[in-house]
């Protein structure tokens, strides 16, 4: 399978996925941390101080107090006895400083401070009022939390994104081979592999360039890229969907032909099978572009067959209708359970369908063009006249 380069793509697209659904999950984090954490950190304080209060009731004042230090210097919480704090007490109209016991930021609109009071007694029965005080910056901690945890975040999607596209990747080529295979075998004929984006125009010309290389002389072309998507009205239409549909459809079937048929001029033979569709006769609803598109693939076929009335080239035009296949899972982007009731109720066609019939227009004597054939299912008059059994 020459420059079958699957797994380069694959993990591409699935990290740059997976990295942004990261970056986006970070982002939430450092907007919303602040709040939840703010909660929990309050019960926390709370839960620590019914602790230390409890532990410290009955004791005496020296001890009281050394050990409300050790506790403030291994903690984040600073605890004291109020006596000590009255002088830090904060006024909610008024900034009085703080001793530097307990760092706060008084301009940092994210700081918060939460206090809580105990009342315990001393082994001498005298009442004392304990004071614990937390602060912290909310977005700080968050943006610190993010950002401590981002490079494990992205290696492990990292991982996911390797492995994931080296199975896919592998079972894709696999598939393939087998296709591979199986036309070998049947027919006693080479078969080679090129994976191809028709969208752009270097990369056309280099595999075309290679394609003639190793084979010299190419027979018949069937240009089958092709994708609709989207079934919204044109004034609501996705200008990427549009895009990708016009660089698709009729940009890749372009370039492909562009490049295909200096060969076949040169040999004066070959055979041009363009695939477009019903839709390209019969428009429908929330499918200008595509429609569009594919009645495009007609009258370049037609104006194809013009230009090279000279030569021995054919130049031909299926347009099949519904037709079961991936097409309409791609056309609303993996809803797969939309995409299934496009086909409900209908015996559509089926990918053979069509590949008979592009056999047959292939298979013809050399004095037989056919330029046109519209292939529909029993139960399809035009594009979206379906009937379906209930």
């Amino acid at each position: 399978m020459k420059n079958l380069k699957l797994f380069p793509k694959m993990f591409i697209q699935l990290f740059s996925v997976l990295g942004i659904i990261i970056l986006l999950i970070h982002l939430l984090v450092f907007f919303i941390f602040p709040i939840s954490y703010l909660e929990k950190r309050k019960e926390a304080i709370t839960n620590r101080a019914n602790e230390v209060s409890a532990a410290m009731e009955g004791k005496s004042l020296t001890e009281i107090e050394n050990t409300l230090a050790l506790y403030s210097k291994s903690s984040d919480i600073h605890a004291f006895v109020k006596k000590e704090m009255e002088s830090l007490s904060i006024p909610v109209d008024t900034n009085i400083p703080i001793d530097s016991a307990v760092p706060i930021d008084f301009q940092s609109k994210t700081n918060s401070m939460i206090i809580e009071e105990r009342e315990i007694k001393t082994n001498t029965g005298e009442g004392l009022s304990l004071q614990f005080i937390s602060t912290a910056d909310m977005q700080k901690e968050a943006k610190e939390l993010s950002l401590q945890f981002l490079p494990y975040s992205l290696a492990i999607s990292l991982l996911f994104s390797v492995v994931v596209s080296l199975v896919y990747a592998k079972a894709i080529k696999n598939h393939i081979q087998e296709i591979k295979n199986e036309i070998e075998g049947r027919y006693g004929v080479k078969v080679d592999i090129y994976e191809l984006d028709v969208t752009g125009y270097e990369k056309v010309r280099d595999t075309v360039k290679e394609i003639i290389k190793n084979s010299e002389k190419i027979d018949v072309l069937i240009n089958n890229a092709g994708l609709a998507l989207g079934l919204e009205k044109f004034q609501d239409y996705n200008i990427a969907d549009i895009e990708r549909m016009i660089d698709t459809n009729i940009k890749g079937l372009l370039y492909v032909t562009r490049e295909v048929i200096p060969n076949m001029v040169e040999n004066n033979d070959g055979h041009i099978i363009n695939i477009g569709s019903t839709a390209g006769i019969y428009s429908y609803g929330g499918a200008a572009v595509y429609c569009a598109t594919k009645s495009a693939v007609k009258f370049l076929s037609d104006g194809i067959r013009i230009d090279t009335i000279d030569k021995n080239i054919k130049v031909s035009t299926l347009q099949p209708g519904i037709v079961e296949t991936d097409f309409s899972e791609v056309r609303f982007h993996g809803d797969k359970e939309r995409a299934k009731k496009v086909y409900e109720g209908v015996e559509a066609l089926k990918p053979e369908d069509i590949a008979d019939v592009a056999l047959y227009v292939a298979n013809q004597p050399k004095h037989v063009q056919i330029s046109d054939v519209t292939i529909m299912a029993t139960k399809q008059a035009t594009g979206f006249n379906v009937h379906r059994e209930k």
